[in-house]
């Protein structure tokens, strides 16, 4: 049996570090006040897709408080069923497991903020909307590399004219949990809840919950768990802090309606998948071309955001269709089309969708039978070619070649 990971939780200065055999991680950290957790429990988020990737039990040296203990051994039985094999069952235990006293005064939400679609949305949606503003946390290390801070310090300015609206106070981590997930094989689109949690409990002392705008709707959630999604991120709570996910029931193309109408938040817009571009929109990527297609839906044109704004509805068709992951967008773009009447769109994208039906779609089924039916006739004919020679070697009949050597 491998041995426990133990995990150990150290600062030194504004930076927190999380201390293993295997990884060692630094969030270092700027805004308004220091981060003064009230327990070890970013650490025991942060450590888990390790032990459980490993197969190791885990160990944090520090208090963890009961319910979140119980919560991320929840957690480790959770994720092995998603991915069996990548990640394992494993047992989690502390120096010590009880409940932190609690300051009598704390704010009540620090939300995650990216620049991007669903963070804009929600913010502009729970807060803007309503004459509010909400204290933010952005992660430099995620979307952008940690070292490059050139490109995070252009998302920056592309976004002040909506942080200055909408965020009142704004705490930043530079991060290097990514890459150390990342160097043990631990994708993105599985690692970045924890990583994402891991932070946001590095502030139970100064708040009630953390809060995340939802990447899909849930009924998205149902086909394909990401590493953020409406079940799991529940899980990330404890007796003092929680984790909120906010505009879980619309997709991504009816978030753009909405965005449209602050313009402020239409222009710091950032979701393009070329890094070298970022933060600016190529709008030729598969992302950006998504988008895209998600505004002509809603609204019946492409706003100015992208480096190149043309478009047509073919480009959809011909993205990449063949994992799981690439289509789950489509199918909020075939939802999108339905509701707002573009039929013709809807149709192209329901059958484009449909042969990857395993289980519903009857021409898969059929090319099977047809299939099944040519190769099990090619078994009877051989079958029946065995059992005549066997005859004829039992009889001793000639073979028809052999008979005609035999009357010349």
């Amino acid at each position: 049996m491998p041995p426990t990971l133990v995990v150990e939780l150290s600062f030194k200065g504004q930076s927190v570090v999380f201390s293993s055999d295997v990884f060692q991680i630094q969030l270092d950290l700027s805004g308004p006040e220091a981060a003064e957790p009230l327990s070890a429990c970013s650490a025991l988020w942060l450590s888990l897709p390790f032990a459980m990737k490993l197969g190791r039990d885990l160990h944090i040296k520090g208090t963890i408080d009961p319910i979140a203990l119980d919560n991320a051994q929840r957690i480790s039985r959770i994720w092995p069923i998603w991915h069996p094999g990548f990640f394992h069952p494993i047992d989690i235990t502390a120096d010590r497991v009880e409940t932190p006293a609690v300051p009598a005064m704390r704010q009540g939400t620090l939300m995650l903020f990216s620049g991007g679609l669903d963070s804009s949305h929600a913010l502009c949606h729970e807060f803007l909307s309503k004459g509010l503003k909400v204290d933010a946390l952005t992660i430099h290390g995620m979307d952008y590399r940690r070292w490059d801070t050139a490109r995070f310090e252009a998302l920056m300015t592309k976004t002040a004219p909506l942080r200055a609206q909408a965020i009142n106070r704004h705490y930043f981590i530079a991060s290097n949990a990514a890459q150390q997930m990342q160097h043990h094989g631990i994708p993105a689109s599985v690692g970045h809840g924890f990583h994402l949690f891991g932070c946001l409990f590095l502030f139970e002392r100064h708040y009630q919950h953390g809060a995340i705008a939802a990447d899909s709707p849930v009924p998205i959630d149902y086909v394909m768990p990401w590493g953020t999604n409406a079940y799991i991120n529940s899980h990330y709570q404890s007796q003092t802090f929680h984790i909120q996910t906010l505009c879980n029931d619309i997709d991504r193309p009816a978030k753009t309606r909405a965005l449209a109408a602050e313009p402020s938040a239409l222009k710091s817009l950032t979701f393009c998948k070329q890094y070298e571009l970022r933060p600016e929109n190529c709008g030729r990527c598969e992302k950006c071309l998504r988008t895209k297609a998600g505004f002509d839906f809603e609204l019946g044109f492409i706003p100015p955001i992208y480096l190149d704004n043309s478009y047509d509805f073919q480009d959809i068709l011909g993205l990449n269709m063949r994992s799981q992951e690439s289509r789950l967008p489509i199918l909020d773009l075939m939802m999108s089309a339905h509701r707002n009447g573009r039929m013709a769109e809807y149709l192209e994208l329901a059958q484009a969708l449909r042969k990857y039906d395993t289980i519903l779609s009857p021409p898969a089924r059929g090319r099977w039978k047809k299939r099944f039916n040519r190769l099990r006739k090619q078994a009877r004919h051989y079958l029946a070619a065995v059992r005549i020679n066997r005859l004829r070697k039992r009889r001793q009949i000639p073979m028809q070649g052999e008979q005609d050597r035999t009357v010349h």
